[in-house]
């Protein structure tokens, strides 16, 4: 009775026999698992505090670690520790 039996086990009888009525599937009648002003409440998105995080996270992006800078300069990570230990920051530049 059924033309192709491996996509027979997909609908059970009853089901078959609605769709071939033409009744709506109860699929179709599901509901969404949560609603989604609440998720909305739950997890509020603050803009500025995403715009602080995603600044930090490009800073980091931006900064070596001391073993990449190891493997890029060929330079052992414990002389660019005592370096970077003893770098005073902006202010390192003649002209200061």
């Amino acid at each position: 009775m059924v033309a192709n039996p491996e996509h027979a086990r997909l609908f059970t009888q009853d089901e078959l026999d609605a769709l071939e009525v033409g009744q709506p599937s109860p699929a179709a009648e599901e509901k969404e698992e949560y609603d989604k002003e609440i998720e909305e409440r739950l997890f509020p998105l603050d803009e500025i505090e995403l715009l602080k995080k995603m600044t930090k996270n490009a800073a980091k992006e931006k900064e070596l670690t001391l073993e990449e800078l190891s493997s890029l300069l060929n330079l052992p990570v414990e002389t660019l520790a005592r370096t970077r230990e003893s770098y005073p920051g902006e202010l390192s530049a003649p002209e200061y």
